[in-house]
């Protein structure tokens, strides 16, 4: 429907509803349409009062929304390349500690699995202790030579046994050691790593075994 208003104390019109509002409708003003007797104020007519009570509501009590809640701010591109890069150097920390520990772990299989047994230790003290009898006797014709070959044969015989008496091997997985005890005291006569044995020299090997069996 359209009406007619009172403008400026002059008619104007016809109007729809939005019209009438955009010319500034209040309750006061006088309108008229077909079918109405006189000019009426809008307030008193039920179509005009529904739109302008209906706008009144709609302005002074539209619901109100809550404050926006506090998110986590995007991290800048920069943050972004820091975190990324902690991250990496995490990671390659972690790779290179399980690299570490992997190698660590087959250097400890490989000395366990070469530590030097006791024999190897025997054998090689033995051998520098014939080495240190023999290096005195003069080998230079073919007697002498002949005598100092079965000499070394009986000093080794006879080596035997006091080593099996006075040498004392001990096995610490990744290494081992033999020693030769003396007035409470342990000498150490051998060390023994990958599958190597290292000794005093010839000297000082015998006078160890000498202390060790009681020989002046």
């Amino acid at each position: 429907m359209k009406y007619f208003i009172i403008e400026n104390g002059e008619q104007a019109g016809p109007f729809s509803i939005y019209e009438m509002a955009d010319r500034g409708l209040n309750s006061d003003t006088l309108v008229w349409a077909e079918g109405m007797d006189n000019w009426t104020p809008a307030w008193q007519v039920d179509e005009l009062k529904r739109f302008l009570y209906g706008r009144q509501q709609t302005a002074t009590a539209a619901p109100v929304p809550p404050p926006v809640p506090k998110q986590v701010a995007e991290p800048q591109p920069q943050e972004q390349h820091d975190t990324q890069k902690r991250k990496r150097r995490g990671g390659c920390c972690a790779v290179f500690m399980w690299i570490s520990l992997g190698i660590m772990g087959v250097v400890v299989m490989m000395l366990v699995a070469t530590c030097p047994d006791r024999q190897a230790h025997k054998e090689l003290i033995r051998e520098n202790i014939c080495k240190a009898v023999m290096k005195d006797v003069p080998d230079d014709n073919l007697l002498s030579r002949g005598l100092s070959m079965i000499g070394g044969s009986l000093v080794s015989s006879l080596i035997d046994p006091m080593l099996d008496q006075v040498l004392e091997y001990h096995n610490y997985i990744l290494f081992s050691t033999t020693t030769v005890n003396y007035k409470g005291k342990d000498n150490t006569t051998s060390i023994g790593i990958c599958n190597h044995v290292f000794t005093l020299d010839e000297s000082e090997i015998a006078d160890a075994l000498k202390k060790g069996v009681g020989v002046q």
